[in-house]
């Protein structure tokens, strides 16, 4: 079994400084206490950790002034982006609402439950030869739009959200692009479309656990969508209970 490799800390060139200033003040402090050094060594290690003191103090600063001065920016952005992902939150939400479970369950506002709604109940679905799901769509473009977040205002957002986005956006662009792998093959047109949803959905999933570590607000499903989907969601099994409408 591969053991995982030890991570070690990155340090900025301002600490690095620090480290070989801290390092001379050791050793210039060690030769003088052995007697081997002149009488000026005393200064020369007080002056050391002078430097190492202050460029970390410094360092510390500019940190802070460049926090503060990023953080109304990055929450605006972060907002921009929790607004993108609220299309496929809501693609989601209706989609489930048209295949629905066997019992009736209201849509809930939270995202990741929302999810788990969908995810419990999409076991099957019938779609026409040239129709793509407005899952599978609106999958896409969100993928698009996280790439275009990425190359805008990479500077401002969190290093494992970007990480994070970009897996996603690759996996997202993978399972949007099955329109021609499906129309091949129209007897397995639903299990294949059912089975890209799938992977758009559990991609969600995962982008949406890590941008929630830094979203200023909660993406939430509105009241008006949740209201939609009740109704459809509910139609639709009423329809299933009282059976297709005989012909006569």
């Amino acid at each position: 079994m591969k053991r995982p490799g030890i991570k070690l800390p990155e340090f900025t060139p301002t600490i690095k400084v620090a480290c070989v200033a801290v390092a001379v003040a050791v050793v210039c402090g060690i030769v003088y206490a052995v007697g081997r050094a002149h009488d000026w060594m005393p200064s020369l290690v007080v002056g050391a950790l002078t430097v190492a003191v202050t460029v970390t103090v410094i360092e510390g600063a500019i940190k802070r002034e460049e926090q503060n001065r990023t953080k109304p920016l990055r929450s605006d952005v972060l907002l921009r982006i929790g607004e993108s992902f609220n299309g496929l939150l809501v693609s989601i939400a209706l989609d489930y609402a048209e295949y629905p479970g066997d019992v009736f369950e209201p849509m809930p506002s939270e995202p990741l439950e929302v999810i788990a709604l969908w995810l419990s109940a999409r076991k099957a679905k019938n779609l026409p030869d040239d129709w793509v799901p407005s899952l599978i769509q609106r999958g896409k473009e969100f993928a698009d739009r996280l790439e275009r977040h990425r190359r805008r205002d990479r500077e401002v957002i969190p290093l494992d959200l970007i990480t994070t986005s970009d897996r996603c956006s690759r996996t997202l662009l993978t399972y949007t692009s099955v329109e021609q792998m499906y129309y091949q093959d129209p007897d397995k047109q639903a299990s294949t479309v059912v089975f890209a949803e799938r992977q758009v959905v559990k991609t969600a999933r995962e982008w949406l656990l890590v941008y929630n570590q830094f979203a200023p607000e909660p993406v939430t499903l509105s009241g008006t969508y949740r209201d939609i989907a009740d109704k459809v969601s509910q139609g639709v099994i009423a329809e299933r209970e009282d059976g297709p409408p005989s012909s006569s």
